[in-house]
């Protein structure tokens, strides 16, 4: 799954003194990746060091006007600010936060700020872990002083999964901002304190982005879809009810299916912008409720709580179901019908079942044939057969033509995608897939 991307703020970024020269502790070489502001060095001599410990990347403790590059002239160079990670609790955040655009209009750097409240207690737990950025993308956080330092590093600079045991690379993490009441005293004279009502309905900001497919193809598809449901609905509810031109709120016209759901952001997503899409442009709750399907027990441990925090568990439900299993998929088909619902669509990102794609393509069931649509986003080889990457392995690739050659006429699907592009990873060839029922 694709993520948010943000331009890496290189290894001297933030690294400035108040008078402009960048100051080093003295450490030996192997301590030389962590620089500190000189007016941050007195008040936070303990945190440096232990940073020094942890950090193999090139890491910043700096003031939290630095990392808005408000500093001698930095907003003049046009280089981004890095999405930030507020560490505070829930509580602490919903009392004072900064705010994420700016009421002062010469500041260009510091508007449309991308900053997220992950309760540091949260994300030790692995509660809301996937919801921080992929390990690659530069980020900082803001360190509230009630948490040591020290597990603050152990969480996001450590190379060995605690879990597992087995290796991992450490979250990107460039820049550290110590909370105190400068911090507060800076975002006030610049008008970046956040009003606690302001914007509260809208949708919180996202460290990661869906699949292309799901962004681009299925979410219009899906808003085009409750348009049309909604003016049928509106019509035929003014003839029956001339006086009463109101749609019944809690009407449920279907669901949408994420086969392979992982960690649900992707359905997250789906979710997020069809309730708000509902609210804003008919005043009504989504008509469409979401299903994550996984066999992975780790799914609904991480997403029902990613859900609930986004505020959209009303809408999505997960579903511990193995896939390999056509009859369990099929007894899911059954109940849909069972409770008078649509499968509007249904997708698979980088979730690759041939058996159960075959059985999706050909099946006669009615679940299916009341104009379900279905897309895919997988890796697939060239038009020349060729795939010359390690992962995933060849047997687990699509053929260039396979989907069109299944989702075809003659099995009752009319192709409405089918695109060819790479992933931003490895450069991988993928597929954007999506078909629809129609007559045979």
């Amino acid at each position: 799954m694709n993520t948010l991307s943000s331009s890496s703020t290189g290894p001297n970024s933030c690294q400035h003194t108040s008078q402009g020269i960048k100051k080093k502790r003295k450490s030996d070489d192997a301590l030389d990746n962590v620089t500190v502001s000189q007016d941050v060095d007195q008040e936070l001599s303990s945190d440096v060091e232990v940073v020094k410990l942890y950090t193999a990347v090139n890491c910043s403790l700096c003031s939290i006007t630095q990392w808005l590059r408000l500093e001698h002239g930095e907003e003049k160079q046009n280089k981004a600010v890095l999405p930030l990670v507020d560490l505070r609790s829930t509580k602490d955040f919903s009392k004072r936060s900064i705010s994420l655009v700016s009421c002062d209009d010469e500041n260009e750097s510091v508007k449309n700020l991308c900053v997220v409240n992950l309760p540091f207690d949260s994300l030790l737990q692995g509660e809301r872990s996937c919801e921080l950025p992929p390990r690659a993308v530069p980020f900082a956080i803001l360190v509230p002083k009630s948490i040591s330092m020290e597990l603050v590093c152990k969480l996001f600079f450590a190379k060995t999964s605690k879990s597992t045991g087995q290796s991992r690379v450490p979250w990107n993490v460039k820049q550290i901002v110590r909370e105190s009441e400068q911090v507060w005293n800076d975002l006030k004279r610049i008008n970046l304190i956040a009003n606690p009502s302001k914007n509260a309905s809208n949708i919180a900001p996202r460290l990661w982005r869906p699949d292309p497919l799901v962004a681009n193809h299925i979410l219009p598809l899906l808003k085009s879809t409750i348009s049309e449901w909604f003016a049928k609905k509106s019509s035929a509810n003014v003839t029956a009810n001339p006086d009463n031109n109101d749609i019944t709120h809690g009407s449920i016209m279907g669901e949408v299916w994420d086969l392979g759901s992982g960690a649900g952001r992707d359905i997250c997503f789906l979710s997020e912008e069809l309730k708000r899409f509902c609210q804003n442009s008919f005043s009504i709750e989504c008509p469409i409720h979401f299903v994550g399907i996984d066999n992975h027990k780790g799914s609904a441990r991480r997403s029902i709580p990613f859900w609930r925090n986004r505020g959209v568990s009303d809408i999505v439900r997960s579903t511990n179901t193995n896939l390999k299993k056509l009859d369990k998929f099929e007894s899911m088909l059954d109940d849909l019908v069972d409770n008078r619902r649509e499968l509007v669509f249904c997708y698979a990102v980088r979730y690759f079942n041939r058996q159960l794609m075959d059985y999706i393509a050909k099946s006669d069931h009615v679940a299916i044939r009341r104009g379900t649509s279905f897309g895919i986003s997988h890796f697939c080889m060239k038009e020349d057969g060729s795939w010359n990457f390690d992962h995933p392995r060849v047997n687990s690739v699509l053929k260039y033509n396979e989907l069109p050659a299944i989702f075809c006429k003659e099995n009752g699907w009319k192709v409405g995608i089918h695109l060819m592009c790479e992933d931003s990873d490895a450069g991988r060839t993928m597929t954007n897939f999506i078909a629809t029922t129609v007559s045979k």
